[in-house]
């Protein structure tokens, strides 16, 4: 997406957003505003938007495989004024029925035409966006979890609702390791509608969806909630091996293949009571396991004292740092 713009987060019905657009004929400089809103299968999504005396907006609604609302097309339009109506608001995208659960891109745009065409007529100016969804089905809604310390377990909260209000009953936890495929996980009861999972620990990052048991399919409201972990990994040592010469090691708390390129170190050197720093090492795995070893030799340019931190990230685990450790270099 061009530009992915604002969260829009529904824990209702409905909701809404305002901002402000710009336009230069001149320049033929026009603005837009990108909100991404989860919506699940079987909702039914109203768009509003109401823009300011003498403006000229567009409103498109992008499904969940667009990439830019330049080059792709829009699921449903209401195009400017200036294409074919007079300029009235609001402007509404009626009873649209989503399709598959998913993000759902909601393009506001400013419009620049030549004045034959009406541009003239067009302006800067403010709007206010309104959303409003019709839950055909029960919505559940999951709480936020922090980044996790590496093998911390956690829990997985949440409230069942539906358009009368918050209902009890059986939900069930689906978890899944690539955001993709999801599995039965956990089992639980809620009362007045809240529930909690208690989700033993994980060694990477790991995504959920909760079930509500008197759904027909699979087709959860909520947006997956994903929980993120760090790594495991030990400040980095060295061994001298020859003038300023050092392997330095230390182990990484997650499954690499020996000889990947899984973790830097960072270098710092003590130069007149501050720390400079000198770049980063890159460190291979030595070996496959739980705890993996990592190795790399370096010649330090100058000897005196020497700062040093490991640093690892990856597709399963958040930016980890180790602590700073230190070398005093000869």
């Amino acid at each position: 997406m061009e530009h992915p713009g604002d969260l829009v987060g529904i824990r209702g019905v409905s909701d809404s957003r305002t901002g402000n657009l710009s336009i230069d004929l001149a320049e033929r400089y026009y603005e837009d505003d990108v909100y991404a809103v989860y919506l699940a299968a079987g909702e039914i999504v109203t768009i509003s938007l109401n823009g300011d005396s003498g403006t000229d907006f567009g409103l498109w609604l992008y499904g969940p495989e667009a990439l830019d609302v330049v080059t792709d097309d829009p699921l449903v339009r209401v195009d400017p004024a200036a294409w074919g109506g007079p300029d009235t608001y609001p402007m509404v995208v009626q009873s649209y029925t989503v399709p598959k659960s998913g993000y759902y891109y909601i393009d506001a745009f400013s419009f620049v035409d030549s004045a034959e065409d009406g541009g003239a007529n067009s302006g800067s100016g403010g709007y206010t966006l309104g959303i409003t969804v019709e839950r055909s089905t029960t919505g559940i809604l999951l709480d936020s979890v922090p980044t996790l310390a590496y093998r911390q377990p956690c829990t997985i909260s949440g409230e069942i609702h539906s358009r009368t209000g918050a209902v009890a009953g059986t939900v069930k936890l689906m978890a899944s390791e690539d955001g993709v495929y999801y599995d039965p996980m956990l089992e639980t009861s809620s009362l007045n509608g809240a529930f909690s999972f208690a989700v033993p620990a994980n060694t990477k990052r790991m995504y959920y969806l909760v079930q509500y048991a008197g759904t027909s399919e699979y087709n959860p409201s909520a947006r997956p909630i994903t929980v993120n972990m760090l790594a495991r990994i030990s400040g980095p040592s060295g061994v001298r091996y020859g003038t300023r010469s050092y392997t330095l090691k230390g182990s990484l708390g997650s499954w690499h293949n020996s000889g990947s390129s899984a973790v830097r170190i960072y270098l710092w050197r003590y130069v007149s009571g501050h720390w400079k720093a000198y770049g980063y090492r890159t460190a291979k795995i030595s070996s496959y396991g739980l705890w993996s070893p990592y190795t790399v030799k370096y010649k330090f340019p100058y000897a005196g004292k020497w700062r040093m931190q490991a640093y690892h990230s990856d597709s399963s685990h958040a930016t980890t740092r180790s602590s700073y450790t230190y070398l005093t270099v000869k």
